[in-house]
């Protein structure tokens, strides 16, 4: 009984989380980030409860997708980068190598090549460990396509040989037509225009049935065909296509302006006819309140009393507009200006809350190696968004229970919910490994970076002034030993 009860809530789930995904995709389409974001956040609600990780992966690559289509590339790296930790503890090869050219397509669409081209390696040997030759072969055409990007077609070479050898193993029209895409494209990056043309004509669509994607990949293809019709020198077949793009284009266009309409449309009907509603129960509630009030009038014949009530009336109505039009204080106060990080006063707040609810909780404190030759170098305000960026890289790897806090200048603190002294110790060492494994840029300068790091964890009787001492000393320490190093003081 308690088993079909479980299978039929986790039905209901996986139903709501696809719906919400579903309500979510129809705003992305429209562009309306507002409501597109509302309804991811439910998705990620409902899927913090889950530990079907089929579902996790599935609904989050759509999620991250939609994320990456807002243009909300940190967020959807975050949603895939989660995914990614919980898979590679299982040693899902396949599904692994999946989400990072997933990821990858996301640091390329946001411009982040560097990061694109590291994914896909990583990707790649994922996928030769499992000795899946297909994900091998779409490895290096995304690498290809990223190298296209930056006009790297030198480089792009060889990796096309070496996917012209696996060729063989694509099994679907679709990974067919983006391989002879970037084929075409890297040939004709070389100048070899009439190998790319010849390439480009045998691109076959028949496979797809949407007419709206057909018209965007036609257009993609005569885009590159009158381009390089012109470039090789045959001027009237470029005009040509070029007139076929055009027509194309506008079709394209009017489909999708009525596909918006459509939509809009029937947003529209369904909020007239809910306003409808509304309009007669507002009805129905005022000629209620209406009776009461003339039933009312009667019983209070005494106008003492009515003065009494009327009077009693205005001291609530206004208190209650006094408290309505009270300031409140926003959670800004609680944020660094300058990184985006949380601030000193949410330290010492979030801490005493921690102790007064006999939480376990670990600090990790950590400052940036020779920041002071680094300011004098470069200036302060470049050195201020050196310390943004550390912030976002590390925000990346911090959860809702890895709270992390500029206490000043170059001096952050994790506040590490629920993590022993060890789990404290291996975050350090993770944070610590991610500011080494890439250069930041400042202005096209790229910085090497390394940080010391100290961890404490709170046990009966310590404060949080005796927690911070404990982690400064220990933080004193690595700095001691030459830096870029991690020191643990106290023991839980």
């Amino acid at each position: 009984m308690l088993a079909n009860q479980l299978a039929t809530d986790n039905q209901l789930t996986r139903q709501s989380i696809f719906t919400a995904l579903s309500i979510s995709d129809n705003y992305v389409r429209l562009a309306d980030e507002v409501n597109a974001v509302f309804w991811q956040e439910q998705v990620q609600s409902l899927l913090s409860t889950q530990d079907d990780i089929g579902m996790l992966i599935e609904a989050s690559i759509i999620l991250a997708k939609q994320q990456q289509t807002l243009g909300l590339y940190l967020t959807a790296t975050k949603t895939l980068i989660h995914v990614i930790d919980l898979v590679s503890a299982q040693n899902f090869y396949n599904v692994e190598a999946s989400l990072r050219i997933q990821l990858s397509h996301n640091f390329k669409t946001a411009e982040q090549y560097v990061n694109a081209e590291q994914e896909l390696e990583k990707a790649y040997k994922l996928a030769v460990k499992s000795r899946n030759q297909q994900q091998q072969l779409m490895a290096i055409v995304n690498l290809i396509d990223v190298y296209i990007i930056q006009s790297k077609y030198d480089d792009a070479l060889p990796l096309l040989k070496a996917a012209e050898r696996l060729e063989r193993f694509f099994t679907s029209a679709k990974d067919q037509r983006a391989f002879a895409l970037v084929k075409a494209q890297v040939l004709a990056g070389t100048s070899q225009y009439s190998q790319a043309l010849i390439i480009l004509d045998k691109i076959n669509t028949d496979d797809i049935l949407a007419p709206p994607e057909k018209q965007k990949i036609a257009i993609d293809i005569l885009t590159l065909k009158s381009k390089w019709l012109m470039l090789s020198g045959a001027k009237q077949p470029s005009i040509l296509a070029f007139e076929q793009l055009l027509t194309k284009s506008l079709t394209y266009q009017q489909h999708t302006s009525n596909l918006k309409l459509d939509f809009v449309m029937a947003n529209y009907q369904h909020d007239l006819e809910q306003a409808k509603q509304d309009v007669i129960q507002q009805k129905s509630l005022t000629e209620e309140v209406k009776q009461q009030n003339l039933a009312l009038a009667e019983r209070l014949s005494n106008f003492k009393v009515l003065l009494l009530l009327s009077f009693v009336a205005l001291i609530a109505g206004g208190y209650f507009i006094y408290k309505r039009l009270q300031p409140k204080r926003t959670e800004f106060q609680f944020i660094d200006p300058i990184t985006g990080a949380h601030n000193h006063s949410y330290f010492v707040k979030h801490v005493n809350r921690l102790m007064q609810n006999d939480m376990p909780f670990s600090l990790v404190m950590f400052d940036v190696d020779n920041m002071r030759m680094i300011n004098q170098k470069l200036g302060h305000e470049l050195g201020d968004r050196l310390l943004t960026q550390i912030v976002e890289r590390l925000g990346v790897r911090l959860g809702s229970n890895k709270l992390l806090v500029r206490l000043s200048g170059d001096r952050f603190i994790v506040i590490a919910k629920n993590f022993s002294l060890n789990q404290a110790f291996a975050l350090a060492e993770i944070l610590r490994k991610e500011l080494n494994s890439n250069k930041f840029y400042v202005d096209n300068l790229g910085i090497n970076l390394s940080a010391s790091f100290g961890v404490t964890c709170h046990y009966e009787n310590k404060t949080i002034d005796s927690m911070k001492d404990e982690v400064q000393d220990a933080l004193n320490k690595a700095k001691t030993k030459g830096g870029n190093i991690t020191q643990v003081v106290g023991f839980c």
